[in-house]
Formats: structure tokens, sequence, C-alpha cells
């Protein structure tokens, strides 16, 4: 139940500073998207990749019969399709990238 809590909360903040600087007309440095997704690397699995991995899954399957040797994953996230990527292309060179270290370190 803490952990519910303390998600919401971390939840309650990230959409606050959004808003905040959506009032004010600020855009969002890159440094502010790492920083939201550094606060939820370690939730991001049990709350989104939940939400949208069917969807991902259905995307990655589409990729049936095709063959690569060199694979650049941009915004690996926890590496939810960095895994499956490499399971169905095991000879091949994967680069995954992210903007947030936490997620780096989730995957």
């Amino acid at each position: 139940m803490v952990t519910v809590v303390k998600d919401l909360i971390d939840l309650v903040k990230l959409n606050g500073r959004v808003l905040s600087l959506a009032i004010r007309n600020e855009w969002l440095s890159s440094a502010d998207y790492a920083l939201s997704y550094d606060w939820l690397a370690s939730q991001y699995d049990s709350h989104w990749l939940i939400q949208i991995q069917e969807v991902t899954n259905s995307f990655l399957a589409q990729l049936q019969g095709a063959q690569f040797d060199h694979i650049i994953e941009l915004g690996c996230g926890t590496g939810h399709s960095t895994k499956v990527l490499s399971a169905k292309y095991p000879g091949s060179s994967i680069v995954a990238i992210d903007i947030s270290g936490n997620m780096i370190v989730e995957a």
C-alpha cells in the first residue's frame, strides 16, 4: 500500500511540473524528459508497460520473416522490446538507447 501511495505522489508531482510549465508556456527540455523517466523507471513496467505491451508485441510481430544485421532501438525504456528483438534476432547487433539513465539501469 505504501508503494501505491508513493507512486501516486510521484505521478502528481510529475503532472504538476508539466502543468506548471504549460501554464508558463515553457517548453520541456531533454533534461526534463530524462528526469521524469528517471523518477518513474522503477515503476515503469508495472504501471505503463502493462498498458502498451500488447500493442508493442503486435508491432514487433509484424517484423516476421525480416532479417537484420544491426538494430538501433531509440527510446528503449526498460528494455522490453530489446529483449524481444534479442530473442527474435540472436545474430543481430542491437544498440538500445534511452534519454533516461535509470531506464537503462532497469533494462
